[in-house]
């Protein structure tokens, strides 16, 4: 038997429940968030938010993201053009956040426009990302040190304040304009005031509020951290570059590929897909071991007895490099290794692939990733060189708080010829 905490996975999927990450939505709300310890109020909060991550419902959105991809283009061709040296993560966070923004509110924040951070938001995001993390140990700490933050954020438009000014106006226009027209549902917020319309006690202004912050919370840096990823390790592999582009033209000479890319035409390209996957297990945007805590009875795990109630979790960043499911070179990117596996072996993969988690607590926005990087890498790739600046050798900066944020991405780009 292969990895011992093949059970453990296994058992996370039906009657281990999560520890307490307190909610960012507010102090009061106490733990009654969508990572609630409770498994069945669990089961009720992704129940309520299920129509929003389906691919039905995904498809109707897509073409939002096309503007914010679009805009993202247009600020690499400028740097393209200056040849100047740039931080390319930053510019992967811009555009997360504009297209969370546009998929949540029907409009994005602004970053790329501005070509930097509005009112301080990604910088607030990130804080609580980190605010997160540490009271997700510490859960005692947090009806304190949220009130105090709250006081500190809620005047002006900084942060919090820009986040809520924002919320609030897309909110007004919906009720007054939205919910009266004929309009199509393509964003976060048009879908639910239809389900709060159909259930008001049900589903509330409240719970709306509630998604769209974390939906945005939440669905934003994961997204820049892989697009990222795929980025430096093509730019570390010139082999997997050059398979990779040549996949794409071959598709997009033979008109299998718009522009710009519709994601279901992307899945039609196996190579891309393994790159993308490869990238997430090398870099999974989750720095934090997935908690659960044991059961009545407890766990005997690797010949250890754990007790009932203890705290037990997995680290993506060590089940993804496990050498004994993914090959004495799981240090390496090779993204060979997703279509070289046999059956077998890509079932014990998929099982210690822990980039969006397993199990009832998996990634609610797991689907709007993958559509937004199908989307996106396929663009970069066909249209730019990156070259990072020091050589194919140079190392990137890894920070873990919650997520695995990236520094020191440093490069110059170039716009390919058509």
């Amino acid at each position: 038997m292969v990895p011992s905490c093949q059970s453990y996975i296994s058992d996370i999927r039906s009657t281990y429940e999560g520890t307490t990450i307190p909610s960012l939505g507010g102090a009061n709300r106490g733990t009654e968030h969508i990572l609630r310890t409770d498994i069945h109020r669990q089961a009720e909060r992704r129940k309520q938010t299920a129509p929003l991550y389906q691919w039905n419902t995904l498809s109707t959105i897509e073409t939002q993201l096309e503007a914010p991809l679009q805009e993202l283009l247009a600020r690499l061709d400028e740097l393209a053009e200056s040849k100047e040296e740039t931080e390319l993560n930053l510019w992967f966070h811009y555009y997360a956040l504009d297209a969370i923004g546009t998929i949540a509110l029907g409009q994005p924040f602004g970053l790329l426009q501005k070509r930097g951070d509005v009112a301080g938001l990604m910088k607030t995001v990130q804080q609580f990302a980190r605010y997160g993390a540490i009271v997700g140990v510490f859960a005692e700490l947090h009806p304190l040190i949220y009130r105090v933050m709250s006081l500190m954020t809620s005047k002006g438009a900084y942060g919090l304040g820009y986040l809520a000014q924002v919320m609030n106006q897309a909110i007004a226009k919906e009720e007054k304009v939205g919910r009266h027209s004929n309009h199509l549902h393509n964003d976060f917020i048009s879908i639910m005031f239809a389900m709060h319309d159909r259930d008001p006690t049900g589903f509330t202004q409240d719970d709306i509020r509630y998604h769209i912050i974390h939906s945005i919370g939440g669905g934003s840096d994961t997204t820049a951290i892989t697009i990222g990823a795929v980025i430096y390790y093509l730019c570390k592999s010139e082999t997997v570059l050059h398979k990779l582009r040549r996949e794409l033209e071959q598709s997009r000479h033979a008109r299998r590929l718009s522009h710009p890319v519709k994601w279901k035409e992307a899945q039609d390209c196996p190579y891309l897909q393994v790159v993308i996957k490869e990238a997430m297990r090398m870099c999974p945007g989750n720095g934090l071991p997935m908690p659960r805590i044991v059961p009545e009875g407890g766990l005997t795990l690797a010949g250890h007895s754990i007790p009932a109630g203890a705290v037990v979790g997995i680290n993506a960043w060590v089940s993804n490099f496990d050498h004994r499911v993914f090959g004495a070179d799981s240090a390496l990117f090779r993204p060979e290794r997703w279509l070289e596996a046999n059956k077998e072996q890509l079932s014990q993969m998929d099982s210690y692939f822990l980039t969006f988690g397993k199990g009832p607590r998996v990634c609610l926005g797991k689907n709007i990733a993958f559509m937004q990087l199908n989307k996106v890498i396929p663009e970069l790739v066909l249209n730019y060189d990156f070259e990072l600046i020091g050589g194919p050798g140079a190392e990137w900066t890894l920070l873990n708080d919650w997520f695995v944020r990236q520094k020191d991405f440093r490069v110059r780009i170039a716009k390919r010829r058509a």
